[in-house]
């Protein structure tokens, strides 16, 4: 299955950057992350087993497309689904988007503008999710928390992400919370940095 998955080499280096981010937002095999002890060792999986990733990376644009068809994702689009499994993969992909853009391969990608935009998004779609509990539940909470903590390391917010007397310490280390309030803690430092 996973040879299956793989993108031809002939194919990869033509695509472009944007096919490329549809093409691993759409990968068969994402479901893998969350059979895992926690998202970051379900990411890093997914990540070393699939060539679009490898190929992405190494993008100077991976962010700047990564950005953008984030952007064009709505949380309110999953009300226009009649199918509850299809509110439920659209959900699960800004999840797995959110876990891919934040990801260490694409520090050197991130500036201030870029952090901004993306944490402001995910603020925002987090607001918007609120309203839709029976598709978007706290679980979501978890890998939007770990994605902006990333984010946040490389912005003059590390200090207060990687404070070592912070609650939320081991959740930024194992994507694995203590409690609802380590979460909240993350995105209320999302909020002041943005504003």
């Amino acid at each position: 299955m996973l040879k299956a998955c793989q993108i031809p080499e002939e194919i990869i280096v033509n695509m472009k950057t944007k096919d490329l981010v549809e093409t691993i937002i759409n990968y068969p095999l994402l479901s893998e992350v969350v059979t895992y002890n926690s998202l970051q060792k379900g990411i890093d999986k997914v990540i070393s087993t699939f060539n679009g990733f490898k190929n992405l990376f190494e993008r100077k644009d991976a962010l700047q497309e990564l950005l953008y068809i984030y952007e064009t994702m709505n949380p309110n689009v999953v009300s226009t689904f009649k199918e509850s499994h299809k509110k439920g993969e659209y959900a699960y992909k800004m999840r797995f988007l959110e876990l891919v853009v934040s990801q260490n391969n694409l520090k050197n990608q991130w500036d201030e503008n870029s952090s901004k935009r993306f944490i402001k998004l995910l603020l925002k779609n987090r607001n918007l999710q609120k309203y839709d509990v029976k598709t978007f539940g706290d679980w979501d909470d978890i890998p939007m928390a770990y994605s902006v903590g990333n984010v946040l390391k490389y912005t003059n917010q590390k200090d207060k992400i990687e404070n070592d007397k912070s609650s939320f310490k081991s959740f930024m280390i194992t994507s694995l919370p203590k409690n609802k309030n380590d979460l909240e803690q993350i995105f209320t430092i999302a909020s002041k940095y943005v504003n």
